[in-house]
């Protein structure tokens, strides 16, 4: 919930991102950088398992992806 408060916050305030196609993208690209921090983070005091590692991120770029998508369809509903 606080994630997809963070992406419209973003979406409304400093984007003004409003269609399906734009919300995906710039939520794929949130996704992208926040499992990378998240993910260097947690692998910081530890070996790295790579196929563990590019497997996390791709699944949170698709979950991210998808509230960026339906974020930005409600803020276009909205307006």
């Amino acid at each position: 919930m606080t994630f997809g408060f963070f992406v419209s916050f973003i979406f409304t305030r400093w984007a003004g991102i409003s269609n399906l196609i734009s919300g995906l993208k710039a939520g794929a690209i949130i996704g992208f950088f926040s499992s990378l921090y998240m993910n260097l983070f947690m692998y910081s005091n530890i070996p790295i398992d790579y196929k563990t590692f590019a497997i996390d991120v791709l699944i949170s770029i698709v979950l991210s992806a998808g509230v960026g998508a339906a974020v930005a369809l409600v803020i276009g509903k909205l307006k």
